[in-house]
């Protein structure tokens, strides 16, 4: 005879068995559970459809076909009829001389898409580019540096986050959005004011306590060894090295305004203690 939790136990699924019968419920129902909605299948299966075929198309088109064809790659401006006209898969006059025969045609097809999705990539933050798929081996890195100088004249140069003191022990964690604003320093002034107004914020007065007078942004370049270098010894030798930097943009911190230098020769970049 079992233990009376085993005959318990029994009894209730024996039970529940039952009450499924009486209800018209089968047993293969129970053990199932509730599915996914329609709703929810379509926009699951939505989103694996764009994703499978965003990745075809971008393998399969070529970066000169909408120049080619003379196919805009956004809207026009930001208006709702600029938007829907994007939208009109019929070819405007310019791209219609440049349609001869079928394939010319699957070219259209196959960019006209191509675009769409990849503005609704744009707009969502999905986008997919080529490369994902087949990215350049880089030979340099460009990273950034500041000069602060003070008003008693002392000089203290910063790195950022993305350039470790120890190239052969470093992580990044909880770093993500800093390294992200960092890597557009060379690109926007809005990320080059952004970070500048920081530091003007973080270091307002040198050890003597002089004010924060300027801050002069440094592009250093990275050469990366080769493949078959001993990347350990490279990396460790370059641990020792003192960096030149090319002055690219100023901000003084008085009027709170950035401007571009003009280019100047590379100057040492010696990091602060």
């Amino acid at each position: 005879m079992p233990p009376p939790s085993t005959e318990s136990h029994i009894h209730g699924v024996a039970n529940a068995i039952a009450i499924a019968g009486a209800t018209g419920v089968t047993r293969s129902r129970v053990a199932v559970g509730k599915r996914y909605s329609w709703p929810h299948r379509l926009f699951i299966g939505f989103f694996v459809a764009d994703a499978a075929l965003r990745c075809v198309l971008v393998v399969s088109c070529r970066r000169t076909w909408p120049e080619e064809l003379a196919m805009a790659r956004v809207p026009r401006h930001g208006s709702f009829e600029a938007t829907l006209a994007f939208y009109d898969p019929r070819p405007s006059a310019n791209t219609a001389e440049s349609l001869h025969g079928s394939g010319s045609f699957a070219k259209y097809a196959a960019v006209w898409l191509k675009l769409r999705l990849d503005f609704v990539g744009r707009f969502t933050g999905v986008t997919q580019n080529w490369v994902m798929f087949s990215p350049n081996a880089s030979r340099s890195r460009i990273v950034h540096r500041a000069r602060l100088e003070f008003e008693d004249g002392a000089e203290t140069v910063l790195r950022g986050t993305m350039e470790p003191r120890d190239f052969t022990r470093y992580s990044h964690w909880w770093d993500d959005r800093v390294l992200h604003g960092e890597l557009r320093l060379g690109k926007t002034e809005f990320g080059r004011c952004s970070w500048a107004r920081q530091l003007a914020a973080t270091q307002v007065h040198s050890e003597r306590g002089a004010k924060l007078r300027k801050i002069v942004l440094y592009e250093a370049n990275y050469q990366l060894p080769e493949a078959g270098d001993d990347a350990a010894l490279y990396w460790r030798a370059l641990n020792r090295r003192r960096l030149l930097g090319r002055p690219v943009w100023e901000y003084d911190v008085a009027s709170k305004e950035g401007r571009p230098i003009v280019p100047k020769a590379d100057e040492s970049l010696e990091d602060a203690p």
